[in-house]
């Protein structure tokens, strides 16, 4: 029974430690695109504009994260060194 209690409190922490992890990883995102939102473009939009665009970003890859975390995966590690390339051409 004790043994039981133990792994039972393991797997809390560990689940715990992942969803900071993965709120974490979101407001992160979600800073850097509103972020890019601001600086990149040429004509500047408005403050509303760019916390839309960074709030949909995020919950679009939480979403992705939940239900389809390899698509997720790939998206963030593929779509970022396409765009990266595609610049530098």
């Amino acid at each position: 029974m004790y043994k039981y209690m133990e792994k039972e409190k393991e797997e809390i922490k560990n689940n715990n430690n992942r969803t900071f992890i993965k709120i974490f990883k979101y407001v992160t995102q979600l800073i850097m695109v509103f972020l890019v939102a601001k600086y990149i473009p040429s004509k500047q939009l408005s403050l509303t504009e760019i916390s839309i665009i960074a709030f949909t970003s995020a919950i679009v890859f939480a979403v992705l994260d939940m239900f389809y975390p390899s698509v997720s995966n790939l998206c963030i590690n593929n779509l970022g060194s396409t765009i990266g390339f595609k610049t530098l051409l």
